[in-house]
């Protein structure tokens, strides 16, 4: 692996941990959204954020999504139907919906 190759993985793990620590951290005092954007020097950016849900029993989940999982919409009489290209990490609330999520090949995955 190249030196530059590997300095890029490791800015991309840093900002992966950063975002689900942030995801995963009860806000309790504050009241916004905190959005974070770094560029890699490489044509790409990196992306963090927190989001404003002020319920600290919100029973937030972390789902782990293997690549090749057969997946589809659920919803109606025939709901879409594919099989993931990349693994995936997604957060729910409730367990009700996702509410942030990044795929393998570390692109957003965002539903909100």
């Amino acid at each position: 692996m190249r030196h530059r190759d590997r300095t890029f993985f490791i800015r991309q793990f840093i900002c992966l941990f950063l975002t689900v620590s942030l995801v995963m951290t009860p806000l309790y005092q504050t009241a916004a959204c905190t959005r974070l954007l770094y560029e890699t020097g490489y044509q790409s950016f990196m992306t963090g954020r927190t989001m404003d849900w002020m319920d600290p029993n919100a029973q937030t989940a972390l789902w782990v999504f293997p690549r090749g999982m057969k997946r589809n919409g659920t919803v109606g009489a025939k709901p879409i139907e594919w099989t993931a290209k990349y693994g995936s990490i997604a957060v729910s609330f409730y367990d009700a919906g996702t509410a942030d999520g990044m795929s393998k090949d570390l692109s957003p995955t965002c539903c909100t």
